[in-house]
């Protein structure tokens, strides 16, 4: 499943446009040799990352990789703790010490890097975007891109859109 939606992300295809579908979308979206050969090829990407990364803890590397590739998706602190195979106090001490942050302010942080990729690359409406960087909604979305940037995500795309494709932030 994890595998699907990174196909469908990376397609810009919503989840909410084919959750009712799951099975049918499966073969939709890529042939079963296709999927699989796309799934090794994403496992080696993540086991060469993890063999040439030398700095912190595979489990904080692990956990930031669940992360990136499940921005889309709800989770928790719970929900990657278990993935990574460590209890959540642990996680959550981890991402202080390592990353400088605590577990939800990186989550958020990388939904709003997508975003902002998003606002930058596509024309996708913003609710869209709001969902696919995994935010419960829109009005959550620009509340949180606001309290970031400065700016609201429509004024961010706006600007960009003035400025020739890179807006100041």
């Amino acid at each position: 499943q994890s595998l699907y939606l990174h196909i469908l992300q990376m397609r810009g295809t919503a989840l909410g446009e084919c959750r009712h579908k799951s099975r049918e979308m499966y073969n939709r979206a890529l042939s079963q040799p296709a999927l699989v050969a796309h799934g090794k090829e994403i496992i080696r990407q993540y086991m060469q990352a993890m063999r040439e990364e030398q700095t912190g803890s595979s489990h904080i590397q692990m956990a930031c990789f669940y992360i990136d590739t499940h921005l889309s998706e709800p989770f928790t602190l719970e929900t990657v703790a278990k993935h990574v195979f460590v209890s959540k106090c642990y996680l959550c001490r981890m991402f202080r010490n390592e990353i400088g942050q605590s577990f939800s302010q990186y989550v958020t942080n990388q939904r709003l890097d997508r975003a902002e990729h998003l606002l930058r690359n596509s024309d996708l409406p913003i609710d869209r975007i709001a969902e696919q960087c995994g935010f419960g909604s829109a009005a959550y979305f620009a509340t949180s891109f606001r309290r970031r940037n400065g700016i609201a995500p429509t004024v961010f795309r706006r600007q960009l859109k003035h400025q020739g494709g890179t807006a100041a932030t």
